[in-house]
């Protein structure tokens, strides 16, 4: 969606606008920072459960490195004893996710988490899959010249819903050489972020809801973007405690930060209850949307830019003396082809230029092997 098409999103922006004002400002009630206990995050699902789990942090510490737990044992539990996530390969990634193959859930069933971290062990709640309603659309505005693109997702059944996004961008190096890959794909999600939305509120029709943004000149939108829309139906208790948690998130900047001792979810540790736990699990069919935006869209705003240097072969033999093919090897590549809005090296084809070999390899910032489904392959 182009600048020109905004009026006719403006209604839905409207009511984007009036559901952000439905929220107050909230003051946990006796708030006390606690630090070191179980963060969970994730809703069981079909097909891949992925569950994070974390440590809190104090207050004074909120710039260090996110404290992942990566020794823990996941499941999920239907509510007959079956188990999901024996599996060998269910174990802590770096980034503290865990992802338990569940297969298609019976919705006759019941469903709930365990965790089990050296002697102790946590239950969530059971709950009963919840079926996600199609995502209606997703769209993006940009209002003026140099303002972010913002993306958004619209949706009419009066749910409560929770949204997660992938991001996957073709990236292209500065220059080209022959002996390396120009074109590559880099990818992002948004795994620590809390992204939810009402539909069952009075009046709401159909709920837009902006999911991310982007700056226009950002790399993500020089060629093609493409944003995998996840989308979750949760329960009204689930809604209203990811609303105070996204509070707390939007003052910090991240879902494993100080917590309130108050924003307690549905789960606890069996072995000593006393042990507070955040997070809250809810289980909910998937739903999902994939969005793509093209250069020619006229989102992105061109930044004529280069961050390599080139230098001809005279320039390297005075870094690195005559010999300098033999001595650095696989450190310069030579350059066949330049960016087209840079003209300064635009020459009879007499002098050959030369470049560091992570300029022309695309590698350096993403992956070259193309993701399942781009276009033009």
């Amino acid at each position: 969606m182009s600048i020109k098409n905004l009026t006719s999103k403006v209604p839905i922006l409207c009511l984007c606008l009036f559901l952000y004002s439905c929220i107050d400002e909230f003051t946990a009630k006796g708030i006390e920072e606690i630090s070191d206990i179980l963060v969970v995050d994730g809703i069981i699902t079909n097909d891949e459960t992925i569950i994070t789990l974390n440590r809190s942090v104090k207050l004074n510490d909120v710039f260090v490195y996110p404290d992942y737990v990566r020794n823990a044992e996941v499941y999920v539990e239907r509510e007959d004893g079956t188990l999901f996530g024996k599996e060998p390969s269910v174990s802590g990634h770096s980034d503290g996710r865990y992802i338990i193959k569940t297969g298609t859930l019976d919705i006759n069933y019941r469903y709930r988490l365990k965790i089990k971290i050296e002697e102790h062990e946590y239950l969530s709640d059971y709950s009963y899959l919840i079926q996600t309603p199609e995502i209606d659309e997703i769209f993006w505005v940009k209002e003026h010249q140099g303002e972010p693109v913002v993306i958004y997702v619209s949706t009419s059944d009066p749910n409560n819903y929770r949204w997660s996004y992938q991001e996957v961008w073709e990236v292209f190096a500065d220059y080209k050489a022959d002996e390396v890959p120009f074109r590559c794909w880099s990818s992002a999600s948004n795994n620590s972020g809390i992204i939810i939305g009402s539909a069952v509120r009075p009046g709401a029709e159909r709920l837009a809801h902006p999911i991310t943004e982007i700056l226009p000149t950002d790399i993500k939108l020089v060629q093609v973007y493409r944003i995998t829309v996840m989308q979750n139906a949760i329960s009204k208790r689930a809604y209203t405690y990811f609303e105070n948690i996204k509070k707390n998130v939007e003052v910090s900047n991240s879902i494993f930060a100080p917590i309130p001792s108050e924003l307690r979810g549905n789960i606890i540790c069996i072995t000593d209850p006393r042990r507070p736990v955040i997070g809250y699990i809810d289980a909910s069919s998937t739903t999902k949307k994939h969005f793509f935006i093209q250069r020619s869209d006229g989102a992105y705003e061109l930044v004529p830019t280069l961050r390599c240097t080139l230098f001809e072969a005279a320039d390297l033999e005075d870094l690195h003396g005559p010999d300098w093919r033999d001595l650095v090897p696989n450190k310069y590549v030579l350059v066949t082809e330049f960016p087209p809005y840079f003209f300064k090296y635009r020459d009879d084809g007499t002098i050959s230029y030369y470049t560091y070999r992570e300029c022309a390899d695309c590698r350096s910032r993403g992956s070259a092997i193309a993701p399942e489904g781009w276009p033009n392959q």
